[in-house]
């Protein structure tokens, strides 16, 4: 080690034994040492290291080595969630916490993934809203919603719908709902009344809208 190294001697282990291992889908080594501990150390970090028995190593250098290959693992994980969809910060968050990492090694993980754009609530938000509209018409109000509950701040996502969905967006929308729920001979201008709201339409959206089924419906009874 470095003469500077202000370690004690009781700060310091032996390195014992090394022996190869793959844990949960990586290739690593586990690292025995003489007050008899162990850990796990990626590939990676180990070979960075220059890590061999016999060799004296600090308490402060084991913990540094073994928070880099905890933060390698969740910054693995975390591109292979991301690759197979977007996340918001909380709901990848919540993901690396449930596979076990530390929410110190979660905190750095998403930092990163911060920092290099492969992770960006804000343009989560807006590709959401535009496949909303796409594939799932529903109110302003609805989407807001959907975007509080995947981890958006409400003020973030209040501003963000505003900004792409227009009042005649949510109108076409509700108009969607309507011709479907209109068709059925059982609806009620009460049934879709309920309905329409329950979909986050706005009270006058949904008004106009039921306004214009009783019209429809006169004299058909």
């Amino acid at each position: 080690m470095q003469e500077e190294n202000s370690s004690s001697p009781r700060d310091n282990s032996i390195i014992q034994s090394i022996r190869k291992k793959r844990s949960a889908g990586e290739n690593g080594f586990i690292i025995k040492l003489s007050d008899g501990t162990s850990f796990f150390l990626l590939e990676d970090v180990f070979y960075r290291n220059f890590l061999s028995e016999g060799q004296e190593v600090s308490l402060k250098e084991l913990q540094s080595m073994e928070m880099d290959s905890l933060v390698l693992q969740a910054e693995r994980k975390a591109f292979g969630l991301l690759s197979r969809g977007m996340h918001t910060r909380f709901q990848l968050e919540g993901k690396l916490l449930k596979r076990g990492f530390p929410q110190d090694v979660v905190e750095r993980t998403l930092k990163r993934m911060e920092e290099i754009g492969y992770l960006d609530d804000m343009k989560y938000a807006e590709t959401w809203i535009e496949l909303r509209k796409r594939n799932h018409p529903e109110g302003k109000m609805a989407m807001v919603a959907g975007l509080v509950r995947r981890g958006i701040d409400h003020d973030v996502a209040e501003r963000k719908v505003k900004e792409l969905c227009s009042d005649d967006d949510e109108l076409r929308a509700a108009r969607k709902v309507y011709e479907a729920l209109a068709g059925n001979s059982k609806m009620t201008a009460e049934k879709l009344y309920r309905a329409l709201l329950n979909r986050g339409f706005h009270y006058r959206i949904v008004s106009k809208l039921v306004e214009e089924f009783r019209n429809s419906t006169k004299g058909s009874t």
